[in-house]
């Protein structure tokens, strides 16, 4: 069986104000790879946590940028998350 699991970047931060929390993530990579012992993982993340291109666009940064700096903010979490998944 194969699972798609998308993580927004928001719960990353899992409520605390600063961009992770690393206790939770620890948390949910433990449950990813527990997972992964039975069936094959996708794993989907967000951004919401670092940027959000419409905060950008409000204060006059062009949509562009405010969509490749939440690409970016994307690029990062899914380091963060792959990196502590490797780990465990």
């Amino acid at each position: 069986m194969r699972i798609l699991i998308k993580i927004s970047g928001e719960a990353l931060s899992h409520g605390t104000g600063h961009n992770y929390d690393f206790e939770y993530l620890n948390k949910i990579g433990k449950e990813i790879c527990e997972l992964r012992k039975y069936h094959t993982i996708a794993l989907v993340c967000g951004g919401g946590n670092i940027c959000r291109g419409a905060e950008f666009t409000k204060n006059g940064i062009s949509p562009t940028v405010g969509h490749e700096a939440g690409m970016l903010a994307t690029t990062m979490n899914a380091l963060i998350l792959a990196d502590m998944i490797e780990k465990l």
